[in-house]
C-alpha cells in the first residue's frame, strides 16, 4: 500500500466496502476489486433529416462487480464457509456499504440485487468470489411485492 503520496491525493486500493446478503467484510475475505457504474437506456429522436436532435434516458440504475478473496486469519475451514456465503441465488439482497464513495449506497439504502456470483479456482492461485450487482434508481428492491 502507498504510505506516502507526493504531487497528487488519489485514492488508494480497494478496500472499503461491505455487503450483507453477499457476505463479504474484512474479516471475510480480501477485497481485490472492484467497479462502480452508472449506466441508462438511451433512444434518439431524430428530426426529418434524421439527425439527432434529442435523446431520452430511462432505466438508470448503478451496477458493482467485485472480486473478493475468501479468508480467515486462523482457518483455513472458516475461509472455505466465507467463501460459500458470498455465492447466494441470483436475486438475493445485498445491502452495501462503502467508504471511499458516497455514490455507491446513496440510493435505496444501499440495497442491489445479485445478478450473478461466480467462484474461479485455479491452479497457480487463491480461488477468488466474483459477483455482479444491480440497482435500479426507480427500484426500491427492500420493498416485499405480496
Amino acid at each position: 500500500m502507498a504510505d506516502v503520496l507526493r504531487g497528487c491525493g488519489v485514492v488508494w486500493g480497494a478496500a472499503g466496502s461491505t455487503g450483507t446478503g453477499v457476505v463479504w467484510s474484512a474479516s471475510t475475505g480480501e477485497m481485490q476489486s472492484r467497479d462502480l457504474g452508472r449506466e441508462a437506456t438511451s433512444s434518439e429522436l431524430r428530426n426529418a433529416d434524421g439527425d439527432v436532435v434529442g435523446l431520452s434516458f430511462s432505466d438508470l440504475k448503478k451496477t458493482f462487480t467485485a472480486s473478493v478473496i475468501p479468508s480467515h486469519a486462523t482457518s483455513k475451514a472458516t475461509a472455505k464457509t466465507n467463501m460459500d456465503a458470498m455465492i447466494p441465488a441470483a436475486g438475493t439482497i445485498v445491502t452495501v456499504t462503502d467508504s471511499a464513495s458516497t455514490v455507491t449506497a446513496a440510493a435505496n439504502g444501499g440495497k442491489y440485487l445479485l445478478d450473478a456470483a461466480r467462484i474461479r479456482y485455479t491452479n497457480n492461485g487463491f480461488a477468488i468470489v466474483e459477483f455482479d450487482l444491480t440497482q435500479y434508481d426507480a427500484n426500491d428492491v427492500a420493498v416485499a411485492v405480496t
